[in-house]
């Protein structure tokens, strides 16, 4: 066995299927992401694509409801909010569902072993509740401290230290509150490396995500623009996108290929901050914790199992 150095991850010469784990430095973290990325793109799509489509439902049922949308009264506004809180949660489920696959994926490819879309999505979807729990209280913690102008340095901190907390709910498969104490646990004493990795990684993502987005307004102008006056009209167009003229069909296709762009851009970019949230996960663990060799601790075998039966099927 290699000892520890600086590599970000080597192989067994005897097989590619045991990896000899070892600890990683910042640009390390930084190229293994975009290497796993883009060695294992036809898996992290395949996972990131139900966000897509699901998404260009939602936009288009959006859409429909936009365009039956008349008068202006309470329960007209009643509706709005109802439908826009609706798309809000169906959009926050999936993303969990997804972000929970890729996780797994992520874990799976780091360590050398093989899944499929099918059985990334299937472990996410059996973690969902631990996932949505953890999400719930990470979100009203952060979200209460940062109300609060003396309180941001403190949801800053909090949100940093239980920055990882949804990798051990997928690869460990702790509980909720377990989830939180083990971000906790590897975060502590690296406060300061981790803000930064998780920080270079999100301003990176921002930037290519800005560029495209910039690339798309120029191809792909939105000529629609929001209402100058009427509370309902911009409340319409904020939670539900601009009108569609009635959905006449030239206004349903420009504004069906503006969307599958936009999420196709989304689906793109969003494997890629998971992927390196993951390799910090384990780049922590095998600094405090000797993870070096992939034999020492397996993922959970039901989701083995369950993946090596879809392989097969």
């Amino acid at each position: 066995m290699l000892e520890p150095t600086d590599a970000s991850h080597r192989y067994n010469s005897e097989t590619e299927a045991k990896p000899v784990l070892q600890p990683m430095t910042f640009a390390g973290i930084l190229d293994a992401m975009f290497t796993l990325y883009g060695k294992h793109f036809r898996l992290f799509l395949g996972v990131s694509a139900v966000y897509l489509f699901f998404g260009l439902g939602l936009e288009m049922s959006s859409a429909i409801f936009r365009a039956s949308v008349e008068s202006t009264d309470i329960i007209t506004v009643t509706r709005v909010l109802t439908v826009a809180a609706f798309v809000i949660c169906a959009t926050s489920v999936v993303y969990l569902l997804v972000a929970g696959g890729v996780i797994f994926a992520s874990a799976r490819v780091y360590l050398g072993q093989h899944t499929t879309p099918r059985a990334a999505l299937a472990q996410g979807v059996r973690r969902f509740w631990a996932y949505l729990g953890s999400s719930v209280l990470w979100s009203l913690t952060v979200g209460v401290l940062a109300i609060t102008l003396i309180g941001i340095p403190f949801a800053i901190y909090l949100a940093t230290l239980w920055s990882l907390y949804s990798i051990p709910i997928i690869v460990e498969e702790c509980t909720a509150a377990n989830g939180l104490r083990r971000s906790r646990a590897l975060v502590k004493g690296t406060w300061w490396r981790v803000f930064g990795i998780l920080f270079t990684i999100h301003l990176i993502l921002f930037m290519i995500s800005f560029i495209l987005s910039e690339a798309l307004e120029f191809i792909f102008p939105l000529t629609e623009r929001a209402p100058d006056e009427g509370i309902l009209e911009m409340m319409l167009f904020i939670l539900l996108g601009p009108p569609l003229e009635s959905l006449n069909s030239t206004a349903v296709l420009s504004y069906l290929i503006r969307s599958f762009i936009e999420l196709g851009i989304t689906a793109l970019l969003m494997p890629i901050g998971i992927i390196g949230s993951t390799l910090l996960y384990f780049d922590l663990r095998i600094r405090k914790e000797g993870f070096k060799n992939v034999a020492a601790e397996p993922l959970p075998s039901p989701v083995i199992e369950h993946a090596a039966s879809t392989d097969q099927g």
